[in-house]
């Protein structure tokens, strides 16, 4: 097993010139930190985006599949209908031209798009983008703050356009929270675009940044809020993301966040490691079976759980995860179809039929399932599944970009201008250069 009070070489990026520069990652008083050097402006130091040096080395010690990101990022615009204080794009002070839609022929080969800014409903082409997509098989996922999606008529044009799911802006339920953070009262605004989103059947993410002092005391009301909708399946609490325009002493680290989440949902650190680790071994998995494409990565980890009336179970408490991790590493190492099969065969023999006898929660899962069943015949596939998702999103920024996370991507970049697919964060490093 590594050992992390040493230093572990990597690559970064100048905080000054932005040129790709050596670097280390090391462990000091239990936490991880990044330092690096370049020969023009010197020495910088700072956390790492994994602060945490037991989620660090687990995720260092995972080999995500060797194939492409599945994802695909795109931004749409740099302009917005908010101006907030806290803005990882900087929207509105940017120079940068709208995304030309003749660029689209270079994102044939991704599965997902995903479609950022800026705001992208402020473009008046938005509902033809996203129809071209899904003529072209797509799976089109917006982020957006929100304040168009108000507008019932909006969403239902953007669903029959064929949008498939929105990751919603929705820090806090406290206006004075969002006066801070988002420059105006807009929990009413965001309310609303939720509703619309549900009776039109689009699926929701809910991403938040957790401030000190303000979204992150307040964490616990948002996920009552969350868990009362049923079309929000993934609550994204997110450290502040250290680009555009944003406060310093706002910041508070993912492993305070992930303690926080811990306390109010009865969950343990190791719930969200292992669940992180199993998605991206089942990329691993069905890499065996059929051509596959990366869909998760480490620069983000995630908790699958079940509700249980107002308790939660993670899957840890329903499956042994990290016996399932070990054995697929097991199968994907394996020489020849007949043996994968066979350890693959003898998991599920464990797992399923033994779980059966010997696991509550596993039993419970399936009575759930069960009752989701009649989403099946409604072809409601969001309903059916009866697990939520978690998740803590840390963006690297100039200042603590690893390399070694970042060749983990599963979603690239691509701005105009720009023919060098990259990870979407080291996307965003680039176009600051043009501030």
């Amino acid at each position: 097993m590594a050992n992390f009070n040493n230093s572990t070489k990597t690559k970064s990026v100048c905080n000054v010139c932005h040129r790709k520069i050596p670097a280390e990652t090391f462990q000091k008083n239990g936490k991880i930190l990044i330092k690096k050097r370049c020969e023009q402006h010197g020495s910088f130091i700072s956390d790492h985006i994994w602060d945490d040096h037991e989620i660090f080395q687990r995720f260092s010690e995972t080999k995500s599949i060797e194939t492409d990101p599945a994802q695909m990022s795109i931004i749409l615009t740099y302009r917005c209908n908010m101006d907030c204080p806290v803005c990882l794009a900087n929207a509105n002070k940017l120079d940068i031209p709208d995304f030309n839609v003749k660029d689209f022929k270079r994102i044939d080969h991704y599965k997902s798009i995903l479609l950022t800014g800026g705001e992208p409903t402020i473009r008046k082409d938005l509902p033809q983008i996203i129809n071209f997509l899904r003529k072209k098989k797509k799976k089109v996922v917006m982020l957006s703050n929100g304040i168009k999606l108000a507008d019932r008529s909006y969403v239902r044009l953007l669903k029959q356009s064929g949008l498939s799911c929105v990751r919603l802006q929705f820090d806090s339920l406290d206006d004075q929270d969002n006066i801070y953070m988002r420059g105006k009262k807009c929990f009413s605004t965001k309310e609303a675009a939720i509703k619309n989103l549900e009776d039109y059947k689009i699926p929701i993410i809910l991403s938040a940044v957790m401030l000190k002092n303000k979204s992150f005391r307040g964490m616990e009301k948002l996920f009552n809020f969350a868990f009362k909708h049923p079309r929000i399946r993934m609550i994204s609490v997110n450290p502040l993301w250290k680009l555009g325009r944003y406060n310093e002493e706002d910041f508070v680290p993912s492993s305070k966040i992930i303690q926080e989440a811990d306390r109010i949902l009865g969950l343990k650190k190791r719930d969200w490691i292992e669940s992180t680790i199993l998605l991206v071994n089942l990329d691993k998995l069905l890499s065996i079976f059929t051509k596959r494409r990366r869909f998760f990565c480490m620069c983000n980890v995630k908790c699958l759980l079940i509700r249980q009336k107002n308790s939660f179970i993670p899957i840890t408490r329903i499956f042994n995860v990290k016996k399932i991790n070990e054995k697929i590493e097991n199968i994907y190492q394996s020489k020849g179809l007949a043996k994968k099969l066979g350890i693959l065969t003898a998991l599920l023999a464990n797992q399923l039929v033994v779980n059966f006898f010997t696991n509550k929660n596993f039993r419970f899962l399936l009575g759930k399932m069960l009752s989701n069943s009649k989403y099946l015949l409604k072809r409601d596939y969001l309903l059916l599944n009866p697990f939520y998702y978690l998740s803590v999103e840390s963006f690297m920024a100039t200042e603590n970009f690893d390399f070694n996370v970042g060749s983990k991507c599963n979603l690239h970049g691509y701005f105009p201008g720009d023919p060098v697919p990259r990870p979407a964060c080291l996307n965003r490093i680039n176009l600051m250069e043009k501030e």
